[in-house]
């Protein structure tokens, strides 16, 4: 499967002949996105199905996979790490600071799951610990996190105030049709949204 090429070949008719039988074939693409909106370049998107491929966004943040049979059961992840102190600096030690001691706490999900350093699902010194170790270069990554972690899009956090578990693979249980799946980039340590996306 070639999904290195993203033009958009959607609107193709696609069969695929397995034991003498015809079976439509599809397409599942989407966008990836950091919290302003801006593309992410470069996220590995994982597509497993009966068969694994693999295939990173491109400039404008698009990723796609051709040719899925239809009726696939498909499981859909992404991720990306590295440049860890994207975005960090002593603004958000600060910012994440007074969302602990109640001075000023954070009202969107992204920027909780963001503080969340040690990933753990509460914001408490152990991540502004996690954060200064990085910070001062006494540790090289996150111990018990990615840089970035990815949310669906779609997702509607029912607690927008304790953003609890969140999805970040996307299950297909039966493809029928082409499908768009998008995701929203957060970028770990980085409350005030400043990480250079590509």
């Amino acid at each position: 499967m070639n999904s290195t090429n993203l033009k958009p070949l959607w609107g193709l008719l696609c069969l695929l002949f397995i034991h003498s039988s015809a079976i439509f074939c599809q397409t599942i693409f989407g966008t990836i996105a950091n919290v302003n909106d801006e593309p992410m370049e470069g996220v590995v998107v994982t597509l497993s199905c009966a068969s694994g491929f693999v295939t990173e966004t491109n400039a404008a943040g698009i990723f796609v996979f051709e040719g899925i049979p239809e009726g696939s059961a498909c499981e859909l992840s992404v991720s990306m790490n590295g440049d860890v102190l994207n975005g960090v600096s002593t603004f958000d030690l600060l910012l994440i600071s007074k969302h602990i001691l109640g001075q000023a706490p954070f009202n969107s999900p992204y920027q909780l799951i963001a503080a969340d350093v040690d990933h753990n699902g509460i914001i408490t010194e152990a991540d502004l610990l996690d954060l200064q170790t990085v910070f001062t270069g006494m540790e090289e990554g996150f111990p018990s996190n990615t840089s970035w972690r990815f949310v669906d899009a779609d997702y509607i956090f029912t607690d927008p105030g304790n953003p609890g578990e969140y999805p970040e693979v996307v299950n297909i249980g039966n493809l029928q049709g082409n499908v768009e799946i998008n995701y929203i980039a957060i970028k770990i340590g980085d409350v005030n949204g400043s990480a250079v996306p590509n």
